[in-house]
């Protein structure tokens, strides 16, 4: 194939104001038939009437700027394919055949931004990429320092930190048994299958799993960061696996099936209070206060008493509300109204000089809350035979068979009582306010998708309610 002779080049256009229609135009260059360069001038007031834009100077000139950019790009486009085409100098049958398939194929693509050189150019890159993929190890940790930051700059709050980091370390610890030193690139939709299929954790909790680790493979696997360390997201077969089919059609995405939340009886919830005034001074008491009677998530509990005068600031018993100002794991604000029963407790609390929650380690076990939610949820007698296997183990008792049947299906009972408090006073409340939907979810501070999913009349009766609120502290708790 012969070389093309290299083609004279054109002027650069250029923007000015013309001083006749006192009009800002580009003057731009082409070539006319002859193969001459032949000037043009356009102007912009009709363009930006046409976009129903005010045609002033100031947005002439910038849309004259702004065509003579994309003339400057088109034209370096077009001379830098020209320097492709004289650099090759043959092709073979076979290579002229892949490239017109080729050139057939990419003019379907729509909207296209790139030339077939530079699609050839990412494909090349992306199968080095998945070769030279760093270990999986190595990416968790950058991800969550990445993470760690946001958090620590308030981007992020610091409860959603602590919770990605525990789930994707499991994930890391998972395939570091499984596939040892696997890099990233090796990772598979199969094995990632595997991983959530081996969780022990109910059903909400596992999406959260998902949403979780598919964040972490799409940072990865991100086309507009020239860093990633993958080219196809191994997630991708994962969301297809947790889908169902419907006949011939597409692939419509289907939610987990969720099962209705628990929520405590009226005697389950006098067990409740009975085990945490039991408890009292180690916080259990006025932690299951602002679960049953205000409501409040346990990270918004956990924040509040990191806040210092937080009985002055915060929860104003004399008004009657608590403030949530930016804490907790939603980082809202919102004000909490208190209920007669609410305020009642909380006055006996700060009377009693009682801790408003137990002394909360996100990176230890809380044995003090994990002793309070054995006794308080778990049937009679199972709650302390745990708390004493546990305590055996941490001795360095080796636990049999049936102690380890025995404690897997007190881990399974447990999960599903995860934020049981703050759903048994929404369910309450959401009886008592006379089925208000708008006012609970005010009062409760979240979307009305997750109002539909957990609070849909689940009491036994509706006079559960009233009875509900007259939960009052005993005169001489024991």
């Amino acid at each position: 194939m012969p070389t093309n002779a290299r083609p004279r080049s054109l002027p650069k256009p250029s923007v000015f104001k013309n001083a006749s229609t006192n009009q800002w135009v580009c003057e731009y260059f082409e070539f006319d038939e002859k193969g001459r360069p032949k000037a043009r001038r356009k102007s912009f007031v009709r363009d930006l009437k046409r976009e129903c834009k005010s045609a002033t100077l100031t947005e002439q000139r910038t849309a004259a700027l702004s065509f003579q950019a994309s003339i400057l790009k088109d034209r370096e486009e077009h001379e830098r394919l020209e320097r492709r085409e004289r650099e090759q100098v043959h092709l073979t049958p076979k290579q002229l055949r892949e490239a017109k398939a080729a050139f057939a194929i990419f003019e379907q693509i729509p909207d296209r931004s790139k030339s077939l050189v530079d699609a050839v150019m990412i494909y090349r890159d992306h199968l080095r990429l998945a070769v030279d993929s760093p270990p999986l190890d190595e990416c968790i940790r950058i991800f969550l320092s990445r993470k760690q930051q946001a958090a620590e700059k308030g981007k992020l709050s610091e409860e959603t930190y602590k919770t990605l980091k525990q789930r994707l370390n499991n994930l890391r610890k998972t395939f570091a048994a499984k596939h040892p030193g696997i890099t990233i690139g090796a990772v598979t939709a199969r094995q990632l299958i595997e991983f959530f299929e081996g969780l022990d954790v109910a059903e909400r909790t596992l999406e959260n799993y998902l949403a979780d680790i598919g964040n972490f493979f799409n940072d990865a696997s991100n086309p507009k960061d020239e860093h990633r360390f993958i080219n196809k997201n191994p997630m991708d077969g994962v969301q297809v696996h947790y889908r169902k089919f419907n006949g011939a059609s597409a692939v419509k995405s289907a939610p987990l099936q969720r099962s209705a939340p628990v929520i405590l009886s009226l005697e389950a919830v006098k067990r409740v209070l009975h085990v945490a005034q039991e408890q009292r001074k180690h916080g259990m008491l006025g932690f299951a206060v602002c679960g049953l009677f205000a409501g409040m998530r346990p990270s918004e509990v956990f924040d509040l008493v990191a806040q210092s005068n937080y009985w002055e600031r915060f929860i104003k018993l004399e008004e009657g509300i608590i403030r949530i100002d930016g804490f907790g794991k939603k980082r809202d604000q919102r004000t909490i109204v208190l209920s007669e029963c609410a305020l009642v407790w909380l006055k006996f609390i700060k009377a009693e000089k009682l801790p408003l929650c137990f002394h909360y380690n996100p990176n230890s076990n809380n044995v003090r809350y994990a002793n309070f939610r054995a006794l308080a949820f778990l049937p009679e007698g199972d709650g302390e035979r745990l708390i004493k296997l546990r305590r055996a183990v941490k001795g360095g008792h080796k636990p049999t068979e049936d102690e380890n049947r025995f404690a897997s299906r007190c881990r399974k009972t447990l999960q599903t009582f995860q934020d049981v408090l703050r759903h048994t006073y929404g369910t309450h409340y959401y009886y008592a306010c006379g089925f208000d939907k708008h006012k609970t979810i005010e009062q409760m501070g979240h979307s009305s998708e997750v109002f539909v999913e957990h609070y849909r009349g689940l009491l036994n009766s509706p006079k559960d309610a009233e009875a509900y609120f007259e939960l009052y502290p005993a005169k001489n708790p024991t």
